[in-house]
């Protein structure tokens, strides 16, 4: 008898069943045959005849072939192209993700390098209120924070349990769908927004991208926006602006709106996160009213997980003190950050929360807390009254513009302006003349007649490396006009000899420079400072030979908007480095108590200003003496903490401040060495660590060379400066270069590159 058999076939990973009909086979075995003796079966009978022929069987598809990875570069973008909300209010919405060159990605990183890691936040912008700014943004997305008190507190944040999926194979396009529903009865015209961050790691770098998405879910071209503060303006000291999942996640400021509204509250302290409070408040920091009153501003750590999907945020919260924050400018200078569309409403739609983050003492409810003052114009029970009281309207008294001006924003300020005419008399052993001129507002300035309340001329030399341990700078007038000044021709035009003469010693060329201002008005009000004016002269050189720009003044103004120091009198890097030298210490400022030693730190400009920047991420802390400085009543001084400084950017941008490439080495062979610290000993007979010290000496003094002495600035551990030292010969060459030269190992552009 004929059998049919089956057969199974693998091809690609997929079952292939084909019905084989076999001709000529058995058929069937045919019936038992009749018993034998004894009651044993017989023999099986004969084989039945052959069966018929099946009908040929049908070949499966053929299989797919399997994906296959494909190549990709680095980089990340990720653009948002749909969202729609169905009738149960589930948000759906379509994004593409490639490499930086536009190649598709796997965004589970199987078929291209480098999972992608996204997160996602919807909110839905309200309507403005009469009199206030722009509407702000209600966060739908929510996720549960720990507070102080043990309790769970619901805070703006990214979606939780959403699902991906991807729609054509190999393209970047996927779809993402909230697990977050919108309510019953949401405004379905309003504008609505998604924002996304997303990093991926490929070749050891985090990539971030972040991207908005506009829409209206009843259809419709969206109409009201919020843009009042811009990246841009942010990144004008931020460098690049990040925040949270290790400050790098964040970084477009209409991102942050979507969640920083009225209605984000810190869980640890009940603070508002609302973002006028919040960034007014930070950047105010250490002269907020309350911190000024022993108070401190703090704001609960993020702790949100790197991983999409995981509420990591329930751990106990760690609060920053951003108490000792310094914004690098005038904090007034409102437009220094409102430069978007709507920017302008710092002053045509002041509220009593954004005025009161940094006015933060003033009550608008009576009777006020303990501790604040009511509110010059009374209670204000919204804010309408900010504009209808004629108070602080544009054109009113006491206008939001008009009392936030300052010297440099003010049109109607008066401008000094000092020029350098010429300067004889420079050569070894000659007593200097300095030809200038001064103009207020354009127009030439009697100063012999109505002296200036400080004009001064600051000499400093060589200019291969000014070596002056203390500045020489000679005052013409304090309210009053000083010997030497006599007028040079026409009123506005002087000439004023110099009280001593240029060393025997001296060599090279050397640099004069001037500062001044003018009476501030009122009487303790703001001083109108000139630009400070520097001219280079040869002493032996057969022509002046200016010293090596290292420091643009452009490039600090972006962060600064106008750089000043030592009461605004001097606003120009190439003016301070004439007193801030390498030998030169902060040894009349710092304390004078008595006890066996005290160190006075450099102020040499580079270490200064490295230092500055660094601040609270030095090893070291680095604190300087202000004005007024120590007395016999007050042995400590004036000292100022620079080590609690907050830089608001990354530090590893060296081309941020500096000229060109003046940060590489190897430096210029004619520079000295800095001293980095003196250590002064009280020679006082009976020592009282509570009282001055009338006469001090130098104990020791430290140096190192002038690569050294700028990179352990920054890099101040002590086995880095150790290791500096160590790599400095007797003669004071420096073997820095051998490693940290371009194209070496360590090559300083290398090392200091920043994350994309």
């Amino acid at each position: 008898m004929n059998r049919q058999r089956e057969a199974v076939w693998t091809i690609g990973g997929l079952a292939l069943l084909v019905g084989l009909a076999c001709v000529g086979c058995e058929g069937p075995a045919g019936p038992a045959g009749v018993a034998g003796p004894g009651g044993e079966s017989g023999e099986a009978g004969l084989p039945g005849a052959p069966g018929e022929v099946g009908p040929p069987g049908q070949n499966a598809e053929a299989a797919p072939p399997p994906r296959q990875r494909t190549a990709s570069g680095p980089g990340i973008h990720l653009d948002v192209t749909s969202a729609v909300v169905d009738a149960s209010g589930v948000v759906a919405v379509g994004f593409t993700v490639t490499d930086g060159a536009g190649n598709p990605l796997d965004l589970h990183g199987v078929f291209t390098d480098g999972a992608v890691v996204a997160k996602f936040v919807l909110s839905a912008l309200g309507p403005a209120d009469a009199g206030a700014a722009p509407a702000e943004y209600t966060a739908y997305t929510q996720q549960g924070h720990a507070g102080v008190d043990g309790g769970t507190t619901m805070v703006p944040d990214s979606d939780l349990g959403g699902t991906i999926s991807e729609v054509g194979e190999g393209q970047g396009t996927y779809a993402y769908t909230f697990a977050t529903r919108l309510p019953p009865g949401y405004a379905a015209t309003a504008t609505h927004t998604v924002g996304v961050w997303a990093t991926r790691v490929y070749g050891g770098e985090t990539y971030v991208v972040n991207t908005l998405f506009d829409f209206v879910p009843a259809g419709g071209a969206v109409g009201a926006t919020r843009d009042i503060v811009t990246t841009l303006a942010c990144n004008q000291c931020h460098n690049p602006l990040g925040y949270h999942e290790g400050d790098t996640a964040r970084r477009e400021a209409r991102l942050c709106v979507l969640c920083h509204s009225s209605a984000a509250v810190d869980p640890s302290n009940g603070n508002s996160l609302a973002m006028p409070v919040m960034a007014h408040k930070i950047h105010r920091g250490r002269f907020l009213p309350s911190v000024v009153a022993g108070g401190s501003y703090q704001l609960t750590e993020d702790t949100t997980s790197a991983d999409a999907g995981t509420d990591a945020s329930l751990a106990a919260p760690t609060l920053i003190d951003h108490s000792e924050a310094w914004f690098p400018g005038d904090v007034q200078n409102c437009k220094m950050c409102h430069q978007g569309t709507q920017g302008g409403v710092w002053s045509t739609a002041p509220s009593r929360a954004a005025c009161g983050a940094c006015h933060d003492l003033t009550s608008f409810v009576y009777p006020p807390p303990p501790g604040m003052t009511l509110h010059t114009g009374g209670k204000q029970a919204d804010d309408t009254g900010c504009l209808n009281a004629t108070c602080h309207g544009p054109n009113d008294k006491y206008s939001v513009a008009a009392v936030h001006l300052t010297p440099s924003t003010d049109p109607a300020a008066p401008q000094l302006a000092l020029t350098l005419r010429g300067v004889d008399a420079t050569q070894p052993g000659q007593t200097p003349v300095v030809h200038f001129s001064a103009a207020e507002n354009g127009q030439p300035l009697d100063i012999l007649t109505t002296p200036l309340p400080w004009l001064a001329v600051t000499l400093a030399g060589p200019t291969t490396d000014y070596s002056q341990a203390e500045p020489v700078t000679y005052t013409i007038e304090n309210g009053a006009t000083v010997s030497g000044l006599v007028l040079d021709g026409a009123v506005g035009s002087y000439a004023f000899t110099l009280p001593a003469p240029i060393p025997a010693s001296a060599t090279g060329s050397y640099a004069v420079g001037m500062e001044g201002y003018l009476a501030p008005n009122p009487p303790g009000g703001p001083v109108y400072a000139a630009l400070n004016p520097v001219a280079y002269v040869a002493v032996t050189d057969p022509a002046p030979v200016p010293r090596r720009t290292v420091v643009d003044r452009n490039k600090c103004n972006s962060c600064h908007f106008d750089l000043s120091a030592h009461d605004g009198a001097r606003k120009s890097p190439e003016y301070c480095v004439l007193c801030h030298t390498p030998n030169k210490v902060a040894d009349l400022g710092i304390a004078r108590f008595e006890v066996p030693k005290t160190v006075a730190p450099s102020v040499n400009f580079k270490v200064l200003v490295h230092k500055l920047h660094t601040g609270h991420e030095l090893s070291n802390g680095y604190v300087l003496g202000a004005e007024p400085g120590p007395t016999t009543t007050n042995p400590a001084g004036t000292p100022v903490d620079f080590g609690k400084v907050y830089f608001p950017g990354d530090r590893r941008a060296c081309w941020a401040c500096h000229a060109s490439t003046s940060y590489l080495p190897p430096l210029a062979g004619t520079q000295i060495p800095t001293i980095t610290q003196e250590v002064l000993a009280c020679t006082d007979p009976t020592l009282d660590a509570s009282a001055y010290c009338q006469t001090r000496v130098v104990q020791s003094t430290q140096t190192l060379g002038p690569l050294g002495s700028a990179c352990t600035a920054c890099h101040d551990q002590t086995s880095t400066v150790a290791h500096a030292e160590v790599n400095t010969a007797s003669d004071g060459t420096e073997a820095c270069a051998t490693c940290h030269g371009q194209g070496q190992q360590w090559d300083v552009q290398a090392v200091h590159a920043l994350p994309p």
